[in-house]
């Protein structure tokens, strides 16, 4: 690796991801604590639905927004490292540079976009598994020329990735919790109304 990691730098990293799973506005914390351990210069984060393989969000730093949209819109369905990532077996990572010979990504319209439109050369990619009908894929990218992930980092991501997927987990449950939570309290509004009208009724009498 080009630089040594700390206990306090990975720690860090450990723990941007855990309060993000109780609080997701602060996975933009997370991911750029994780950038700063692998010296990536963008990542990613999305939430993929389990079985029907639909994108259901993205988080990011570092990519422009353009090209977030236009990955989200077309390339994310014909994007290969995506789909070596959910056919992989969970938190194992691996890398594009390993996986995909420069013969395959010279002639891959994906790969045509992530060089010209990203400047996104190897990658870095792991997925979690499914809980609560979901699969999370963390992904870092470093720029075309700069020097590929080493296995060292791969095994720092390795590190990383349980961490990611119990976040995405509480994430699910506490969305569920608030949800129910939610449709109870409409409930009982509902249940309200027509009881006040009633105690109002019974009063005249």
């Amino acid at each position: 690796m080009g630089t040594k990691i700390s206990l306090a730098q990975f720690s860090h990293a450990v723990a941007r991801i855990h309060e993000a799973g109780a609080a997701p506005e602060r996975w933009t914390d997370a991911l750029a604590a994780v950038m700063d351990l692998l010296e990536g210069s963008r990542i990613s984060l999305m939430d993929i639905e389990a079985g029907s393989e639909r994108l259901l969000g993205i988080a990011h730093l570092g990519h422009d927004p353009a090209n977030a949209r236009q990955y989200a819109e077309h390339y994310f369905a014909i994007d290969p490292t995506l789909a070596a990532c959910l056919s992989a077996p969970p938190l194992k990572a691996a890398t594009v540079y390993e996986q995909f010979p420069k013969a395959q990504r010279d002639r891959h319209e994906y790969f045509d976009f992530a060089r010209a439109a990203c400047d996104i050369g190897d990658v870095i990619g792991v997925g979690t598994a499914e809980a609560c009908g979901r699969r999370a894929i963390l992904s870092l990218q470093r720029p075309v020329g700069a020097r590929a992930y080493a296995p060292e980092e791969k095994a720092l991501v390795d590190l990383l990735a349980p961490h990611v997927q119990l976040a995405k987990r509480v994430q699910s449950r506490l969305g569920e919790a608030w949800s129910g939570r939610s449709e109870l309290e409409a409930a009982f509004d509902r249940l309200t109304i027509p009881a006040f009208v009633l105690d109002g009724l019974f009063r005249r009498f």
